[in-house]
């Protein structure tokens, strides 16, 4: 064959090594791969959405109120209920919700923040209506960390430290409608002397102060939901705060999460709310007063 022949064959076989390539990747494509959704080949991992709560690492519990008060975050570590714990179909697949009179959900103790110096907690909250002059537990351990809903009505973050004061950091904004959830984030993070709170609402950052203690030794109370029914439980000799309305997606983390982890979340969340039954939406996206997402019930 001589060199003009040779150059011609070779662009001839041209396609066939392209169609080649082409069934190598797309064999490839089909390699059976697992991950939190289940085996689905490569294709269809690399282009699954993200499931909700994609930020496994520090998280100890993870409690959805559907239908349980089991820990999604790992096996075993469920919560006990006290009092009129119920379960109503809102905003995701379902909710806690508490009577505001002993209704708790208590919390086994989870052994990496014993010494509560990393600390997140996080929940989406919908008050059944206004409590001025009350205060009300969202999730924490009494006499240690907590998340709470101010008697003006305010979410905060707050704990106990070594010089046996409280010190408390609250929303600038009280929340002005009981129609929907509120998504709030508190953040502890403690070291060399002193502690730093930081509050999120819908994903963002609305307060961050330090404090120039850190915080108090463990005292041995579990953490709880919704209120402190310990009179029932015996283990920390305390009672009350009870919240009226439902709690969902509650988690804690035994680490401080970063602003953009928080973001993360938040939008993870949102991402997977299922659509209501009917929603009247007008001419604009249901948003809240600074123009964020928000989860309605209606």
């Amino acid at each position: 064959m001589n060199s003009r022949n040779k150059l011609l064959y070779h662009f001839a076989s041209l396609p066939i090594l392209f169609i080649l390539l082409l069934d190598i990747v797309a064999c490839a494509s089909e390699v059976p791969t697992t991950n939190e959704q289940g085996t689905r080949n490569s294709a269809q991992a690399l282009t699954d959405p993200a499931p909700p709560g994609t930020l496994p690492i520090g998280l100890l519990g993870w409690y959805r109120g559907e239908g349980n008060a089991n820990n999604s975050a790992a096996p075993g570590g469920g919560g006990s209920t006290f009092g009129n714990v119920t379960y109503v179909g809102r905003g995701f697949a379902g909710a806690f919700h508490f009577d505001g009179q002993s209704a708790a959900i208590e919390l086994p103790n989870m052994w990496p923040i014993s010494a509560g110096n990393q600390v997140t907690l996080s929940a989406w909250v919908h008050p059944d209506s206004s409590q001025t002059g009350t205060q009300r537990w969202i999730v924490g351990a009494a006499g240690r960390f907590q998340l709470i809903l101010t008697p003006a009505n305010k979410v905060a973050m707050g704990f106990f430290g070594a010089d046996n004061q409280w010190h408390t950091l609250s929303n600038s904004t009280e929340l002005s409608t009981f129609v929907r959830y509120y998504h709030y984030v508190g953040v502890l993070s403690a070291s060399g002397g002193s502690t730093t709170l930081t509050l999120y609402g819908e994903g963002k950052q609305v307060q961050q102060a330090t404090f120039a203690t850190m915080p108090a030794a463990d005292n041995g109370c579990h953490l709880w939901i919704g209120g402190v029914n310990e009179s029932a439980s015996g283990t920390c000799n305390y009672t009350g705060q009870f919240f009226n309305g439902a709690i969902d997606e509650v988690r804690v983390y035994g680490r401080s999460l970063s602003s953009s982890e928080i973001q993360t979340l938040y939008n993870a969340d949102l991402a997977n709310v299922p659509p209501p039954t009917v929603w009247y939406r007008g001419e604009v996206t249901p948003a809240d007063e600074q123009g964020n997402p928000v989860l309605h019930e209606v």
